[in-house]
């Protein structure tokens, strides 16, 4: 996470503008921040999503509240934390008495639709009218980018939707194991030695990738193109919605928000995945926020912000009384602070969970874990084990473990994270969905979950 003066950008809404007509919301798994053009990486993986950028507001410490999809992406829903919404885990579900974004936008009189790309997000949506899962041919588990965005291209056509719109877009290609890599290799990028070499360089100072992490260059190599190639294919697929919104005229008044529900270690503490850690590899997210019709104006925000800020936002934006109806949200609205260019009030704080381990999964630290961030220290504590705190403006990978030095800071981010986890259990009120549904122990087996 980069340290420095905290900058605000504008999002100025007119006065007289009504909210918009159509809200798309675009979730891309396990899609690190950092491999993006915006967020400052060399390869050319993201063009269209580098222009969204650039007409609109780029969040540069955005979190997440877990490095697991089904978790992650229902506090996106609920503004709440797993400890809270207790889908702790893929393949379970949201209590019905939870409120959600979707419930929220059906309320305001917006038509909810869902295209997501992995069959156990089925499991958190509650409030859509239409949420849309279909096999693809080629793999009964996922579905590719292209296969989504057909889906989502044919309903709006045949749909021609006149009132407002919510669309939630989830895409997993990124997610490994990657399949696309060969459609869109971008191995040629790195032709001659020096090239390679600076790459690797490139990685080891600016994403801490330790330099004995992959057997050898090719390891890595590989390992790189596959992962940035799908996120380039996913760059494209989502450039041609857009497109096809723009041909409907429904970009006109439209709001787009584009995220990823957790990121990816990629060598990053030496580990490739990202469900066993909560290190910001896993956590720190891609945010950002433009307006198809241009009435947001482009800007940059450094200020620490969560996924469970979303709901909030698009809530105020709407006009509808979120705290009145769910008294335990835990994000804070970025609107109207951000219309007035000012610094969002009081401390800011990122919490997260890691998901319950799996009973057959391997190399498994025993535990709980949950971490605590400001913009300059990060604590997580251990249920069994050490803990760890980190001065993250000075240690920005999280390499150099500071849990046994005496410091003041150390002994107020654990007490923070004390008392805020304290609470959240107190307001952990929600019935428990105990276990995973059968129907979805095939996929979770064949991604390696169980």
């Amino acid at each position: 996470m980069a340290a420095g003066v905290i900058v605000i950008a504008a999002i100025r809404w007119r006065s007289h503008l009504p909210p918009p007509d159509v809200v798309v919301l675009v979730t891309i798994d396990t899609l690190r921040a950092d491999h993006l053009g915006c967020y400052g990486y060399p390869r050319k993986t993201s063009p269209f999503l580098d222009r969204l950028a650039a007409d609109g507001v780029i969040f540069r410490n955005a979190f997440s509240s877990s490095s697991h999809t089904t978790p992650s992406h229902a506090s996106i829903f609920t503004s709440l934390h797993p400890v809270q919404h207790k889908a702790l885990m893929n393949g379970t579900t949201l209590p019905e008495s939870v409120l959600t974004m979707a419930e929220i936008f059906d309320e305001a009189g917006y038509e909810t639709a869902g295209f997501f790309s992995v069959n156990y997000l089925e499991g958190i949506g509650q409030g859509f009218d239409t949420f849309d899962w279909a096999t693809d041919q080629t793999n009964y588990y996922t579905r590719t980018a292209d296969r989504t965005v057909d889906n989502a291209i044919g309903w709006l056509r045949q749909k021609k939707p006149a009132s407002r719109l919510f669309l939630w877009i989830h895409f997993f290609d990124v997610h490994a194991p990657n399949k696309n890599a060969s459609d869109l290799d971008l191995e040629k990028a790195l032709e001659s030695e020096d090239e390679k070499k600076e790459f690797i360089n490139y990685l080891a100072e600016n994403h801490g990738i330790p330099r004995d992490f992959y057997k050898d260059e090719q390891s890595l190599f590989n390992t790189f193109n596959c992962y940035d190639s799908e996120i380039a294919f996913v760059d494209r697929e989502l450039e041609r919605l857009w497109s096809m919104l723009e041909e409907e005229g429904l970009n006109d008044n439209a709001l787009w928000i584009i995220t990823s529900d957790h990121g990816e270690g990629l060598g990053n503490h030496h580990y490739i995945e990202h469900s066993k850690k909560i290190y910001n590899e896993q956590l720190h997210v891609p945010l950002i926020i433009c307006h198809g019709g241009g009435e947001i104006k482009p800007g940059s925000v450094d200020a620490l912000v969560s996924h469970v800020d979303l709901l909030p936002t698009l809530s105020e934006m709407l006009g509808f009384p979120l705290k009145a109806r769910s008294k335990t949200i835990q994000g804070d609205s970025l609107l109207s602070v951000l219309e007035r260019d000012s610094r969002l009030p009081g401390a800011r704080y990122s919490f997260s969970q890691r998901r319950p381990h799996g009973k057959r999964r391997g190399g498994w630290e025993p535990g709980k874990h949950y971490a605590l961030q400001d913009r300059n220290y990060k604590y997580i504590f251990h249920s069994e084990g050490q803990d760890e705190f980190y001065h993250l403006a000075n240690d920005p990978f999280e390499a150099i473990n500071l849990v046994d030095d005496s410091s003041r800071e150390k002994e107020r981010m654990r007490a923070t994270l004390q008392r805020y986890y304290s609470r959240l259990l107190s307001e952990s009120n929600f019935s428990y969905q105990t276990g995973i549904k059968s129907k979805y122990l095939k996929t979770l087996k064949s991604l390696g979950y169980l």
